[in-house]
C-alpha cells in the first residue's frame, strides 16, 4: 500500500553491527571477468597472513566461487559451527566460500534468491577478531555488490589489465563507486606486461582515482596457490609490498 515501507530485514542490522567492528574491509572488484580478481584477493590474503596479520577471506562470487583454488583449500567436510559458521583456517587465512556448501556445483539463482544468498552468508559467517578482511567481489555491477555497498563499510580495490576493453567496463564500475560516494582505495593494473598501459594511468588520472601500481603477468603463478612461502618469495612480493604500501597510505 502507499505510504507503507518495505519491513526492514533484521539480518541487515545484525550484519552492519557485526561488520562495523573490523578495521580494514577490501573489497576486491572489477566491472570485468578474468582480470585475476580472485588471484589478487587470495594471494593479498595470504600474503597479509605471512605478515602476521589476522586475515579473513569471503568469496562472494557465488556463481563462479575460485578462492578456495587461490588459498589451496580443501573442501573435505563443512566448516564447525559455533552461534554460527566458524570459517576453515587455510595457510594461515581464516576463510568462508559458499563452495563448502555447494561441494562446486553450480548455483542458479535469480536476483533476489542472490541479494538474500549474500545477505545470509553474511550473517553466518561467525568471524574471530581480525586485522583485515577481504571480499572476492563477483564481476560487474549486481546484487552482490549493492549489498556490500549497504551492509559494510569496505573500501574498493578495483582491478584491470591491461586492456582498453576491460577498462570500459571497469570505468562504469568506478562511476558508481564514485556516484553513490563509497570508499575506495584505487586502481591496480593487473597481469601487466612491459610496463603496462599508458592509457590506464591516464584514465585513472583523468577519473581522480588513485593509480595503486602493477602486478606483473606471472607466467608459474599457479605455483603459488596454497603456497604462502613460494608467495613471499616470488617476484609478486615486492609488487604486494607496493600495493600494501599504498593502501596504507591511502587511510590515512
Amino acid at each position: 500500500m502507499k505510504g507503507l515501507s518495505e519491513p526492514l530485514d533484521p539480518r541487515k542490522i545484525f550484519v552492519r553491527n557485526k561488520y562495523s567492528r573490523f578495521p580494514n574491509i577490501l573489497a576486491f572488484a572489477s566491472g570485468k571477468g578474468g582480470v585475476g580478481k580472485s588471484t589478487l584477493s587470495g594471494l593479498f590474503a595470504m600474503y597479509l597472513a605471512q605478515k602476521g596479520y589476522k586475515t579473513g577471506l569471503l568469496d562472494l562470487d557465488l556463481y563462479g566461487p575460485s578462492a578456495h583454488i587461490i588459498l589451496g583449500a580443501p573442501l573435505e567436510g563443512l566448516p564447525e559451527e559455533e552461534n554460527g559458521v566458524i570459517p576453515k583456517e587455510v595457510n594461515g587465512v581464516h576463510f568462508m566460500s559458499v563452495v563448502f556448501y555447494s561441494e562446486n556445483r553450480p548455483l542458479v539463482m535469480r536476483g533476489k534468491d542472490l541479494g538474500d544468498a549474500v545477505l545470509e552468508l553474511l550473517t553466518i559467517t561467525n568471524w574471530s577478531e581480525l586485522d583485515w578482511l577481504i571480499f572476492d567481489m563477483p564481476p560487474g555491477l549486481g546484487d552482490t555488490l549493492l549489498e556490500v555497498a549497504e551492509l559494510t563499510h569496505a573500501r574498493y580495490i578495483v582491478i584491470t589489465n591491461s586492456s582498453r576493453l576491460s577498462m570500459e567496463s571497469v570505468e562504469k564500475l568506478l562511476e558508481f563507486i564514485k556516484t553513490e560516494n563509497l570508499e575506495y582505495h584505487g586502481l591496480v593494473e593487473n597481469m601487466v606486461m612491459n610496463g603496462g598501459l599508458k592509457y590506464i594511468r591516464d584514465k585513472s588520472e583523468e577519473m581522480g582515482v588513485p593509480y595503486l601500481g602493477i602486478v606483473s603477468f606471472y607466467r608459474d603463478i599457479e605455483k603459488l596457490y596454497g603456497d604462502p612461502d613460494a608467495l613471499m618469495s616470488s617476484p609478486l612480493k615486492e609488487e604486494f609490498d607496493r600495493l600494501f604500501e599504498n593502501i596504507v597510505e591511502g587511510r590515512k
